[in-house]
Formats: C-alpha cells, structure tokens, sequence
C-alpha cells in the first residue's frame, strides 16, 4: 500500500534543486504505520518529493521509537497512552536531522519538534514545529470536553 501525498501539497517540483538553506516540510495522515513496507515506502514518498520533515497523523502505533529508514530518514513515533487509534510521528531528511535540537510528546494528540535552522546571514533561528492531530467535527460534537483538552494542549 502506498502512501499518499497530495501533489499540488509540494511547492515545487519534486526533483527541483534544493538550497542549503531551503527546507520543505509536509503533513499528512497516513492512516497507519504498522508494517515495515509502509514505513520504508513512506521514506521512499519524502525522498521523492524532497521533504525534510513530514508531521504524520494516525500511526496507529503505542510505543515511542526510533528508526533509521532505508533511504536514511529518521522515523520518530511517538508514544500513545489514551487509545490506539491516534499516533504521531516525524519523518527527517538526513540533510536536517542535524538541525534538530529536540523533540516530545504532549499528548496522544500534540508533539514538537525543536530546530536550529540556518539563515542568509549565517545565523541560526530556532523555529518550533507542532504536530497536532485534532478531534473530527463528529468526535467534538459527541464530547466538547475533547476539543477544550485538544485546545489546551495546544497551548501548554
């Protein structure tokens, strides 16, 4: 099964130059990640369309781990407490993962990402990155009390 990314999601085109200083990033929900070909088709789809760093949403796994990937992207899932149908994770370019400061989980439904990114003057900017996977329109419907708590751990 392959992954999905929506093309016109790419700002430019999939095999363009990139600069030292030019970083692409990207979210999707891919809708589980519990096998070994999803996860290396899923590097194979970041390296084809020159992502740095994927937010993925829905991974459906329950611990937290680490792993190098076949075409040298890192995967980070995060841990999952409240249920199993959640999960989030990254997926880093080997041209970032240097850039990165630090990463952690808030909820089974909000995670961060700290980096150090280069500037024209050669600087570095600290930039966070937050990985959110709300609660559908039906979900906040059914129990208000959900998106508040969504909404709260956004903010912490």
């Amino acid at each position: 099964m392959s992954t999905f990314v929506h093309p016109r999601s790419c700002v430019r085109h999939p095999r363009a130059p990139q600069s030292s200083r030019q970083f692409t990033f990207a979210t999707w929900n891919i809708r589980g990640l519990t096998s070994a070909s999803k996860k290396q088709t899923l590097s194979i789809d970041c390296e084809h369309y020159n992502i740095d760093l994927a937010c993925i949403q829905e991974t459906k796994t329950t611990t937290q781990s680490e792993e190098t990937l076949l075409t040298g992207h890192t995967l980070i899932l995060m841990e999952q407490k409240e249920t199993t149908h959640h999960g989030l994770g990254f997926v880093i370019s080997p041209r970032l993962q240097s850039h990165i400061l630090n990463y952690g989980r808030i909820s089974d439904r909000v995670a961060t990402m700290d980096l150090s990114l280069p500037t024209r003057s050669g600087n570095n900017n600290k930039c966070r990155i937050v990985n959110a996977y709300g609660p559908t329109s039906e979900r906040a419907k059914e129990n208000p009390k959900l998106v508040e708590t969504f909404y709260d751990e956004l903010n912490s």
